[in-house]
């Protein structure tokens, strides 16, 4: 599924046609986003600024409702914008760092610190639309293991 979502933004990326990476310093993104998992549907939002024509950071707060419990992930986060290789979208990469927090049942948990590298790509539809892709893989942490984040930007 997760494979078949990223050709997919791919080929119609290609097939629309070049709007352009409207990356540039100085922007402030607000994003909504869905996950693309198997154990259950995340969902939040994120907020960024472009600090330089490459850099971005930002602030994510995701939200997730399973088996009873509501899980809060707030994380910082840091990309690099690969905006001089000219292509259709605005290709990235980065990290975050968050901490995960668990509730129900009469339990809280909280469970640590999570370090996840990713990679994404932005389409901009207009010049202040987009949607995204991010894929990830959390390497430290209680929710270790791969996903996605589908979801649409604003340029604010």
């Amino acid at each position: 599924m997760k494979k078949l979502v990223l050709i997919m933004l791919l080929v119609t990326t290609m097939i629309v046609g070049v709007y352009g990476n409207d990356f540039e310093k100085g922007q402030k993104f607000l994003t909504g986003q869905v996950g693309l998992n198997s154990y259950a549907i995340p969902f939040g939002a994120s907020y960024s600024l472009a600090l330089t024509d490459n850099i971005e950071a930002g602030a994510t707060g995701m939200f997730i409702f399973v088996d009873g419990f509501t899980v809060i992930i707030p994380t910082a986060d840091v990309m690099y914008h690969f905006t001089s290789l000219e292509l259709p979208v605005d290709l990235f990469a980065g990290a975050s760092m968050g901490y995960l927090l668990a509730m129900g049942d009469g339990v809280t948990y909280n469970g640590g610190f999570s370090l996840t590298p990713m990679i994404g790509a932005r389409y901009f539809f207009k010049d202040n639309l987009a949607v995204s892709l991010k894929v990830f893989f959390s390497v430290l942490g209680d929710m270790s293991g791969a996903g996605g984040l589908l979801g649409v930007t604003i340029v604010l």
